[in-house]
């Protein structure tokens, strides 16, 4: 029997096959299930307890599936680059900045924002030791990304809710991989730092959208006239609003 912590298991039999599935032990499997993502990994979901010779034989009969399917995830979702760039935009707010890394001696890493010679163009000074890893260059920036969007918002909501007349007790943005916001029960919003790299008009749109939740928690015709009182043309930005992947520049993406 397999070890329920055990969470990679390599079942290839040569070094011509191709990646072998990931293993991932689940309480909620009824049955052995396989998946490809769109990096091209594939998974094998299996119930706790399962054999590993199960588990082998099921992977052998599905070889053909996993690599069919593989070169279809590859092909439609090529792989992004997610070399560090030189400098990221955020419309929201209309800044450039310009990321530059610089090694120190001090065990503590960070990354300040720094202003430029030019009128919204700042400097992102990464300081930290030489040897740091890029994951902990891209937590920092995108920690320092994450509190511009935090100050954006509280300068823009404030307003909206005034011409809303809503509400709200707490603020908190966070990185989320697919939600744009939320309003809770109690008067949270959740807003996700990606709408920093939204053009202007959208990322007010996302603040009366979500303060719009205070008076009708739905998206019902009532919910659509309170935005259309300060947007008019809230139907048309929100079928703009894409995916939140699609707007973040893939350096900064956490995994």
């Amino acid at each position: 029997m397999l070890d329920p912590n055990q969470l990679t298991l390599d079942l290839r039999d040569s070094a011509e096959r191709a990646a072998s599935p990931r293993v991932r032990f689940s309480r909620r499997a009824r049955r052995l299930i396989l998946k490809v993502h769109t990096d091209g990994e594939a998974e094998v979901v299996a119930p706790i307890g399962t054999s590993e010779r199960n588990i082998v034989r099921f992977v052998e009969e599905h070889r053909d599936w996993i690599a069919k399917t593989r070169d279809a995830q590859l092909a439609a979702h090529p792989p992004v680059d997610r070399q560090r760039p030189d400098h990221i935009v955020l419309p929201a707010c209309g800044e450039h900045w310009r990321i530059v890394r610089r090694p120190q001696k001090s065990d503590s890493l960070r990354a300040r924002r720094l202003p430029d010679d030019t009128p919204d163009r700042f400097v992102v000074c990464v300081d930290g030791r030489p040897l740091a890893s890029e994951d902990v260059v891209r937590a920092a920036v995108r920690r320092l990304v994450i509190q511009r969007a935090r100050d954006a918002f509280e300068s823009r909501l404030p307003q909206f809710a005034a011409a809303l007349g809503s509400r709200y007790n707490r603020l908190q943005v966070r990185d989320q991989k697919t939600c744009w916001g939320s309003y809770s029960a109690r008067g949270t919003l959740s807003m996700n730092y990606a709408a920093i790299f939204l053009r202007p008009e959208l990322f007010d749109y996302l603040c009366v959208h979500e303060l719009a939740h205070y008076h009708h928690m739905d998206h019902s015709r009532a919910f659509w006239r309170c935005t259309e009182s300060v947007l008019p043309n809230a139907r048309a930005l929100d079928r703009e609003l894409g995916s939140t992947r699609a707007v973040v520049p893939p350096w900064l993406w956490s995994t």
